[in-house]
């Protein structure tokens, strides 16, 4: 059975565990690990949650009409809380949050100089440069600009995305800047590529317009 660490010891993966590791707001959350078993939820909202994510019950009517959760005197759900809809998954590097309230933290030691081998890809500034131009400085997902949202300072700030990953290819290839490269903030950049393969930007403009 997956701990959740807590900096210096695990925790159990109990529902309680798991809803504060994952900023459930919640009044009662049961687990199970393949989530197909579960007893009764009591308090609501609630949550079931198994190894990966979660389902949320805003209510006691929400829960007991879901048509994927056979209720008697225990939960039966045939092939797990994955298919229910609303199922929310949890990246695994969560398990791993620190839960403040459990330990008393002293200062940890940080800055050791390592080295590191990498293979890093070549980027021309002119396609930078011409990205922009075409698309302009905005953030295309958001629509955030840096020097309107912070003055001078944000001035010509803004990243450029490779709609194909540069690494997919593994040597060098003709680049259209018009079509393969857009320009993101640094936070949605980062929620691009935090799917592999990476995103397509309308799709994170969607989830943003939920």
């Amino acid at each position: 059975m997956p701990s959740i660490r807590t900096g210096t010891r695990a925790l159990r993966p109990t529902g309680a565990n798991l809803a504060k590791a994952w900023n459930l707001n919640v009044r009662h959350a049961l687990y199970r690990e393949k989530g197909d078993w579960y007893h009764q939820l009591r308090e609501f909202p609630g949550a079931l949650l198994d190894a990966e994510g979660y389902v949320l019950f805003d209510s006691s009517a929400a829960f007991r009409e879901c048509l994927q959760l056979t209720i008697r005197k225990d939960v039966h759900v045939p092939g797990g809380i994955k298919q229910i809809p609303g199922y929310m998954r949890v990246r695994a590097q969560t398990w791993r949050l620190e839960a403040a309230t459990e330990l008393d933290f002293g200062p940890l030691l940080e800055g050791k100089a390592i080295r590191v081998q990498q293979t890093r890809y070549e980027r021309d500034p002119d396609l930078r440069r011409a990205c922009i131009q075409a698309h302009g400085i905005a953030c295309c997902i958001c629509g955030l600009n840096f020097e309107k949202r912070y003055g001078e300072i944000g001035r010509g700030y803004i990243q450029v995305h490779h709609i194909e990953p540069l690494a997919a290819t593994g040597k060098a290839h003709r680049v259209d800047p018009v079509k393969d490269l857009v320009p993101v903030c640094p936070n949605c950049h980062a929620m691009l590529h935090r799917c592999s393969p990476p995103l397509l930007p309308a799709a994170l403009g969607h989830i943003l317009k939920r």
